[in-house]
């Protein structure tokens, strides 16, 4: 197996490549974002335990938060568990509807690495508005 230095070289290489080939927004969108939500989502997150939290519930569930992420990300500590906390939408009246999903760690740093990832995927409601 290659070394983890090795697999860099070679993906900002065929990253270099991309670029030049004028494919990296369509590989962006269409591989980086699919795969990496979908990996994501089967290692490290718990879809049994996701939840749409109501309007009356959000500060109460933002009082778990341990680290926040900008306004609208935040690694909660909840019955000791990591969860993900993080504005999903925002609706006409300018409501954040906020929403709770359980990380299949108990390591925080592995939950704030999961967190950050998922922050940085296109497409993502913090990603369209900045």
């Amino acid at each position: 197996m290659q070394e983890t230095d090795e697999k860099v070289k070679q993906i900002e290489e065929g990253l270099s490549y991309l670029t030049d080939l004028g494919l990296l927004d369509e590989f962006y969108e269409e591989v980086w974002r699919k795969s990496t939500i979908k990996f994501l989502d089967d290692k490290f997150k718990d879809e049994s335990e996701y939840y749409d939290i109501p309007l009356e519930e959000t500060e109460e569930a933002k009082q778990h938060v341990i680290e926040w992420f900008g306004v609208d990300y935040g690694l909660a500590k909840v019955n000791c568990e990591y969860c993900m906390v993080s504005v999903g939408s925002i609706d006409e009246g300018g409501n954040k509807w906020w929403y709770k999903i359980k990380l299949k760690t108990d390591d925080q740093e592995t939950a704030r690495k999961v967190i950050l990832l998922d922050k940085c995927l296109p497409g993502k409601y913090c990603n369209i508005l900045h």
